[in-house]
């Protein structure tokens, strides 16, 4: 199944305060922590404005924050394309690859972050993932 599905009514050309609307509407529901709303909200927009990287980033995380590994990691990734030298998509999908156990392809993911990062709370994030993944190692 594909992460994106119409669920919204049809409509040819959203205006920019409706997109700027939906999307703050999205982000209030995120946070308040009803990531299920925020979900609905940021696909929705994703789906009329597919190119814009507030809304990948926020159905991203909406995803994430629910747990659904595989979902987010296909959104970060479209976050990466849209935002290349952004370190925080990285860093996500690298969180979403350890989840689902994957430590090889996560271990890349945090590489890409660390070589991106320019702040020093996600550098430490990025640390503490790192030390995470060696107890993983056989």
């Amino acid at each position: 199944m594909h992460i994106l599905q119409e669920e919204f009514p049809k409509k040819k050309d959203w205006s920019e305060e409706e997109l700027e609307a939906l999307y703050f509407s999205a982000f209030a529901f995120y946070q308040k922590q009803d990531y299920e709303q925020a979900e609905f909200l940021f696909k929705q927009l994703c789906l009329v404005a597919p190119l814009q990287e507030p809304f990948w980033r926020g159905f991203a995380g909406s995803l994430q924050m629910q747990s659904k590994w595989k979902e987010s990691l296909h959104a970060w990734s479209v976050v990466a394309l849209l935002q290349e030298e952004d370190a925080s998509c990285h860093f996500h999908a690298a969180e979403c690859l350890f989840s689902l156990e994957d430590y090889k392809e996560a271990s890349k993911a945090l590489l890409l972050a660390e070589k991106r990062a320019s702040s020093s709370e996600l550098s430490c994030k990025i640390q503490q993932l790192k030390a995470l993944l060696v107890g993983t190692k056989p």
